[in-house]
């Protein structure tokens, strides 16, 4: 149930079920291994996982949505910034994409890491206005 819950993007409750699961049986080794593991994870990274796949079946407007709405929780997490930045590119969203970046810069400044997520998303809006034939729009 725990990783069930987790895998949803509702790590805080997984973390109450095995809470619960561990008093019950403390001596449960599966139950504590899962218990490091998810202590070890940032609220929004298990939650990333259907935009994750949402991108890989070629539905970025649908993994924006759900980055956007995993960032209005935890805005913190730079993943999911630079998730957000790939599914703006690949859906082809410059006002998007130049909007996500400019709030990634006021939350953060100008990381590396963030900067170059920021150009893998560039060169996704660009090979999606290829993909449809359409002259690529000037750099965000």
């Amino acid at each position: 149930l725990a990783l069930a819950l987790a895998r949803a993007g509702r790590l805080s409750e997984g973390r109450e079920a095995l809470a619960r699961a561990l008093r019950l049986n403390p001596s449960s080794k599966r139950s504590r291994g899962l218990a490091k593991l998810l202590a070890t994870l940032p609220s929004g990274a298990i939650g990333a996982a259907p935009a994750q796949r949402w991108l890989r079946l070629r539905a970025p407007g649908r993994a924006a949505a759900h980055f956007r709405r995993l960032l209005a929780q935890s805005p913190e997490q730079r993943a999911l910034w630079s998730g957000l930045f790939l599914a703006r590119g690949a859906a082809g969203d410059l006002v998007g994409l130049r909007r996500s970046v400019a709030r990634a810069r006021q939350r953060f400044g100008d990381e590396a890491g963030l900067m170059q997520a920021a150009q893998r998303g560039q060169k996704q809006l660009l090979a999606a206005y290829r993909r449809v034939g359409r002259s690529p729009p000037s750099a965000p």
